[in-house]
């Protein structure tokens, strides 16, 4: 029965998305979201200027499809800075979207920060800082490398895991305490370093917002609330030092966060965080378990159809109307 219900819900989306993709259609769709006070916040890792490689677990979008997704963002609403969309009372004529990057990747300052400069685009880009503490590359661009050193099925014999793709060797370690250690004890280590101090200063002096993401980038939800404190301020104040400002912004890694999760970062002093349950947001949302929406490679009629339905989607319930979970 649950294959069947997901079925049937994939089924809708897959049908209002091709209704969603006539212009008339948008903008009655794009008219009832900005009287509902919806808002969007798009999530972004790596940009390259190739096409993403087919070894990555997290996928790399093109440079030219990234500014694609840009100019329909900007034809549909406006793109403002993050914390607009929860704080600000003012309400304009169109939906408000806001732009978010993940990870330490150098790729932000080389692809990403020259684009949105621009074309004035705001930003915030959530950082972990690793390079700051000796860190190395996180452990499943450790994996991505080895897959392309040893080859899939090597990587997969060396770590102990049955994957038929990338992202199946991720998915096999990701809720496994050990998988760091694991991964940088088994594998051959990456020459390439994160993103480091004068990268963070640059993305911030060009007019960039920067949040934090945990230095470790554990999965939150399993960790003791020891283990959660410490990661929730773990790195924090070198990131604020790099930044040359304070951060108060926060994006859970892997996406996850329930309400003791949000509960801390409360208590740490943050004053919103962000969680992929791709739901669009209002000022009445839960201002910790706030939605993120990746929006992958779509261009054109088909993004902007994705997005519309996305606007129109129930957004991030009240704080009173969140379970455990996030």
């Amino acid at each position: 029965m649950a294959v069947e219900a997901t079925t049937t819900r994939d089924l809708i989306k897959q049908v209002a998305a091709g209704i969603l993709r006539r212009r008339t259609v948008r903008r009655a769709g794009i008219h009832m979201a900005r009287a509902g006070g919806r808002s969007l916040v798009l999530v972004y890792h790596r940009l390259t200027e190739e096409d993403s490689p087919r070894h990555e677990i997290v996928p790399s979008l093109p440079v030219a499809t990234f500014a694609e997704q840009l100019d329909v963002l900007a034809s549909i609403g406006d793109i403002v800075a993050l914390p607009e969309l929860f704080e600000s009372t003012a309400r304009g004529r169109r939906p408000r979207f806001a732009i978010t990057f993940d990870d330490d990747h150098p790729c932000h300052r080389r692809h990403a920060l020259p684009l949105l400069q621009r074309g004035g685009v705001p930003a915030t880009f959530f950082l972990s800082g690793r390079a700051l503490h000796g860190l190395g590359a996180y452990w499943w661009v450790t994996i991505e490398h080895s897959i392309v050193q040893l080859g899939l099925e090597a990587t997969c014999r060396a770590l102990g895991v049955a994957a038929r793709t990338p992202a199946g060797v991720a998915d096999a370690l990701l809720d496994s305490p050990d998988r760091e250690r694991l991964v940088n004890e088994k594998l051959p280590a990456v020459a390439d370093a994160p993103m480091g101090a004068a990268d963070i200063h640059a993305l911030a002096n060009g007019g960039m917002t920067i949040g934090f993401h945990t230095l470790r980038h554990p999965v939150l939800t399993l960790l003791s609330p020891p283990d959660l404190d410490s990661s929730l301020s773990e790195g924090l104040p070198e990131l604020a030092a790099a930044a040359d400002r304070p951060i108060t912004l926060l994006a859970y890694p892997h996406g996850r966060a329930d309400d003791r999760v949000a509960a801390a970062a409360r208590q740490h002093g943050f004053r919103a965080a962000f969680v992929t349950h791709e739901r669009a947001i209002t000022r009445a949302s839960h201002r910790f378990l706030l939605g993120r929406w990746n929006p992958g490679s779509l261009t054109g009629d088909d993004f902007a159809a994705a997005l519309t339905m996305r606007l129109l989607l129930p957004p991030t319930p009240r704080a009173t109307a969140v379970r455990s979970g996030g």
